[in-house]
């Protein structure tokens, strides 16, 4: 039976078919993010184990190595502006 709409997927006239696409399963970083929304700061992904725990706790995050790196990134960046701005 052929239809005068343009549109089959709409039309109740048009011959049945499968017109939705099944949604796409999900990702693995996708469902890591599910599982973490709601939890505390600290809890966190350890993609070294595959599990999800205090990431402070197991060592994975350390703050004082993180504020030096801070630290050390600022100071590169002004650098870079100092000379750039001499070199202009």
């Amino acid at each position: 039976m052929v239809c005068a709409c343009p549109c089959p997927h709409h039309c109740p006239q048009a011959p049945s078919a499968r017109t939705h696409t099944p949604p796409h399963p999900l990702s693995i970083e996708q469902v890591i993010v599910q599982k973490l929304l709601g939890t505390p700061f600290e809890m966190g992904y350890n993609a070294m184990d595959d599990t999800i725990e205090d990431l402070l706790a197991a060592g994975v995050i350390d703050p004082a190595k993180v504020t030096k790196n801070g630290l050390l990134n600022s100071c590169s960046i002004a650098g870079i502006m100092l000379t750039t701005q001499v070199s202009i």
